[in-house]
Formats: C-alpha cells, structure tokens, sequence
C-alpha cells in the first residue's frame, strides 16, 4: 500500500468544514463551515490572505461549479437545492425538500452531502440531525421538485454520491456503518439499481466524503482515523493518506491545474484542527464538467432568469462536442413553451433560446463547425424549430444576432436551415411571437437583418444579404429587434 502525508493549508478552524471545491476557470478553491454558517473563497494564486468570506442565515453543505458564471455557485441548503451568490452570500431558490408521508421530519433532518451526474441531474443525502435516527434518503432533483430516490432505504447519515469516470457505478456513504455501497447506475434514466457493498473501513472509521478519480479509483475520507484512504474499483484499500492534525477528516476533493492535488476539508474537534490540507498524488482526478456535457434541467429555471442562464448553467462538453447539448436543449424547449403558457411559478422565459445559443458561441469564439453542428442538433430533435412554427426556437433573431456580429457563415447556415435559402420561399405567417410584431416572412426577415447589419458596421453581412435578395429598405417594425 502507497502512503501520503497531507499539509496543512488554509488555518480556517472550521467548526464543521466540508464541501471542498476547486473551479479551473479562474484557480479557485471553494469549501464551508456548515456548523457556523460560512463560505469560503480562496484564490488558489493567494491562499488564505487573498480570502473571501460569507455568512448566511443558514448553513450550506454542498457546492458545485456553474459552467460559464464565476458570479455564482450552486448550493444546497438546509432543506433545498439554490444558486449562491459567493461574494454576496444571497440565496436564489430552486426546490425545497419535503417529507409528504411526514411533515415532522422536515424538522429533523438536513441536507449533506451531494452531486451532479453527467446529464446534469443533482443527487443529494440528507441527514439526522441526531446522527442517529434512520431519517436520511437520497434525492434527486427532477422536474422542479426534490424528488425521494432511496427506494425505501434509510440512513442516519449519508454521504456521496459520486460516480465512477465511466458513469455506469454510483458510490454512496453510510457514515455512521462504516459502510461504502455502490449501484449500478444508468446515466440516461438515471436510475440507480442493484445496491451492493463496496467496501466498509476497519477499526471504526466512518466514510465520510468520497472523490473518484480517473482511473476508478475512489478515494474515501475515514472520519475519526485522520487519513483519507483509496480503494480499487473492487473495493480493495491500495493507498492511504495521513492527514495529522485533522483526526476528523471530513471531504477530499481534487483540484489543482494538473488535478493531482487533493484538498481535505475537517472538523474542529478534540485532536482536531478543522483547517484545510492538501497532498499531491500521483493519478490525476476526472474534470467532469470538460469531459461531458452536464446540463441543468430546464426544470429548475423557477430560480433561472432566462434560457441564457440556462445555457450558462450548463457544462458544455470538449470532448464529445456541442451537438448532444444543444440537442437536449431542443428537446427541452417545448416544456419551456407550456411553462410560459400556463405561466408556472414566476418564471418568464426567454422567447429565443436559439438566438440565446447563437449569440452565446459566437461571443465564445466557437468556430462554425460548432455553431453548425448546434443548429443541426436543434433540428434533429424537431425540425419545426428552425421552421418558423413558434417563438421558441425561432431562427428569425439568431440571424440578427449573426448580422450584427457580421458572422456571414452563421447568417447563411441559419438561412438554409430554416427554409429561407431561397428568400421568396413562403413559410408560415405570424411566427415571430405568434404575429405580434407583424409578418415574419423572408423579405421581412431579410430587410430587418439588413437594416441590423448596417447599424451595427457589419459590412460582409450586408453584402451577403444584399447579393442574396433582401430589398434595401427598412421594415417598419424591424426597430424591435435591435435590441
């Protein structure tokens, strides 16, 4: 058996730390004080000195990166899934946690431990209070609502989940048993089948947070023995690492540039400092959110403020490209037009997810093959989208946007893909916002992204579009797409 010796770090004397979490976008570490309400944020170029701080009005026991936003984190709460702001420390809401069969144990139990599968959904544990009532279950987020995903099993305490880099196993932690199980877990439904014991810590250690990394092998804190340990995929121990000082180690998490450094968050307690540590190991941890497109439901846009911020909440995938993403968008798109029909919540959709996509690669410097490929994708899933058949996916202010940023290729795919190829090619009346902003027809169409394309310089889209038949005038409404 390899062993590590951890280092001290960060001296934050956490009263209960967890939830250690490095984003690579900008080199920061993220972790919380659960017991007194705090959160942390540590560039990792400046340590400790460089800190910021929250405290909230109650305690944050989860965290986990929103791809595209360093403006906010996401975060489980005592009783709920929220956005948080790190810098300020507001809470936006998503969905709460409820018992139906009791409301009593709402009063007893709090969020702990949890995470996001490769398709975006977020799994979480809750907790007895008392670390000893059989009252924790884990939950899904699903459709809004927290929904009751143990299948009947009780704990006192649970922790997890994570999953192994191929998606098809799922860890989770019963701390107070000292037992690790896992599932079979598949990653399109979600389902979580045929639970097993993995591997249960000796000599009394309880598995407490658990990381995997790219090999499959999963590294588990043993609260109370001070040591993270590392079993094989067959749950065998094969590396153990000391952390002296933190008795009560609580959560590894890997970080770090090459993803070779582990952090450790612990507990303040007798033999305990509840600082932050940190060891270098020798296989790096996965980068979830780069290898696979992890998308946030459209159901939780109740805390969103447009589709944009959807698509910003979302990691896109580097490895297997845009097309799955934008093709799960697409799908998604006619549940966003029945929430704004029947005006569920307070959520108010955006009336251009597609514009909302354009824009969004275009501003990332995606090059054309992506942007392409996400149109395609759109299509794929329903080819009414591109067609003119709805505000939805309208493809009419996607070709604003590609005038303005005088992307000509984007203008032209978006042009042959929504039927507009040839511009005396009728289609149907009244698509932009079911007719309110009057006639969308192609010389409409054309017109208004001409008159866009002049205001904004963009002189190769003007041209194109003036080769390709839009007539050299401005139509009386095209003003209201400026914007």
């Amino acid at each position: 058996m390899k062993e590590y010796t951890a280092e001290e770090w960060l001296p934050s004397h956490s009263g209960l730390g967890e939830s250690p979490l490095y984003r690579a976008s900008d080199d920061t570490f993220f972790f919380v004080d659960i017991k007194n309400k705090l959160v942390h944020t540590v560039p990792l170029t400046q340590g400790w000195r460089g800190k910021h701080t929250v405290q909230l009005d109650e305690p944050v026991t989860r965290l986990d990166v929103v791809e595209g936003r360093t403006d906010v984190l996401a975060a489980q709460t005592k009783l709920g899934f929220a956005l948080l702001d790190p810098t300020k420390g507001t809470l936006n809401r998503i969905a709460d946690v409820s018992h139906a069969e009791d409301a009593s144990i709402d009063g007893k139990v709090r969020m702990n431990d949890g995470a996001i599968d490769a398709r975006g959904r977020w799994w979480a544990g809750t907790m007895a209070l008392d670390e000893e009532s059989g009252l924790g279950r884990l939950w899904c987020l699903r459709d809004g609502k927290a929904n009751d995903a143990s299948e009947g099993d009780r704990a006192a305490v649970l922790n997890g989940p994570t999953w192994s880099p191929d998606n098809k196993t799922m860890y989770v932690c019963d701390t107070p048993q000292g037992k690790i199980y896992q599932y079979d877990y598949d990653l399109e439904s979600g389902e979580a089948t045929n639970k097993r014991l993995f591997a249960h810590l000796e000599g009394g250690g309880m598995p407490d947070g658990i990381a995997v990394d790219v090999e499959g092998h999963v590294w588990v804190a043993a609260n109370s023995q001070g040591k993270i340990v590392r079993f094989s995929p067959e749950g065998t121990a094969t590396d153990a690492c000391r952390v002296p000082g933190a008795k009560m180690c609580s959560c590894p998490a890997f970080g770090g540039r090459d993803m070779k450094t582990i952090f450790i968050t612990s507990i303040m307690d007798e033999g305990s400092t509840g600082n932050v540590y940190c060891v270098r190991v020798d296989v790096a941890g996965p980068r979830r959110g780069e290898e696979y497109p992890l998308i946030m439901w459209w159901h939780i846009t109740n805390a969103l403020t447009s589709v944009q911020d959807v698509f910003r909440f979302s990691r896109v995938s580097k490895v297997m490209g845009e097309l799955l993403l934008y093709r799960r968008a697409a799908m998604e798109a006619e549940y966003c037009r029945e929430m704004s029909r029947w005006r569920v919540g307070h959520w108010v959709a955006d009336p251009h997810p597609i514009r909302s996509c354009v824009e969004n690669a275009i501003r990332r410097n995606q090059p054309f093959e992506v942007i392409e490929r996400m149109i395609q994708g759109c299509l794929s899933a329903n080819p009414c989208y591109l067609n003119g058949t709805g505000p939805f996916m309208n493809h009419v202010p996607a070709i604003f946007v590609a005038a303005e940023f005088n992307r000509v290729d984007v203008v032209k795919v978006l042009l042959h893909y929504s039927c507009l190829q040839n511009l005396r090619y009728p289609f149907c009346q009244g698509c932009m916002m079911g007719g309110h902003y009057g006639c969308s027809g192609p010389e409409v169409t054309c017109r208004n992204a001409l008159c866009v394309a002049r205001e904004h310089k963009s002189r190769d889209a003007e041209a194109f579009l003036l080769q390709n038949g839009a007539e050299d005038r401005c139509d009386t409404h095209c003003d209201r797409w400026h914007s």
